[in-house]
């Protein structure tokens, strides 16, 4: 019986290829067909690729986190399924995610031991994060710390020792 399965299945496969259709179409096809549907689908875009030659194609097709197959319209579409959310990207340009996760090694291992100011939203929470972090290090050393944002500051731009002083009259500090 399972010879026999595999002679239908390599019949198609001999016609095919002596009708002169490429084989990597047939291998596309046949893998598509073994696929889930794609979660979100990009299409009639002009999709650059950055892998060899095409580094063209038109479409784009998403499960979970993971790109499972970029090509032509026609190949990613048949991936979509009743629950597949697809998208125009009217003929725009669509480039690979830049994503830059790196690190200056000593400068990040020395922030692990400040104050970290990230998420803070104003002078106020900045100030915050500073009494915890001087409950936590006692004493009159200096505090360090960083990753504010600068818009915080409305007018001012930068922070002010002001907002230092309210906290740690008696504290050394840069001026």
């Amino acid at each position: 019986m399972m010879a026999s399965c595999k002679a239908v299945v390599f019949l198609p496969l001999a016609v095919l290829l002596a009708l002169g259709i490429p084989a990597t179409a047939v291998a596309q096809n046949a893998q598509n067909a073994k696929l889930r549907p794609a979660d979100s689908i990009l299409a009639n875009g002009q999709v650059y690729t950055e892998k060899g030659a095409p580094s063209w194609a038109q479409a784009v097709a998403v499960r979970g986190e993971k790109i499972i197959a970029v090509g032509d319209d026609a190949g990613i579409l048949k991936l979509r399924g009743p629950a597949t959310k697809a998208l125009d990207a009217g003929g725009k340009l669509v480039l690979p995610g830049f994503v830059d996760g790196h690190i200056h090694f000593m400068k990040g291992s020395i922030s692990l031991g400040q104050a970290n100011f990230d998420g803070a939203k104003n002078p106020a929470e900045i100030q915050h994060i500073l009494r915890e972090y001087a409950n936590k290090h006692p004493g009159n050393g200096w505090i360090l710390g960083g990753g504010w944002n600068y818009a915080m500051f409305g007018e001012e731009n930068l922070p002010n020792k002001k907002y230092l002083d309210e906290l740690f009259p008696n504290r050394k500090r840069g001026q």
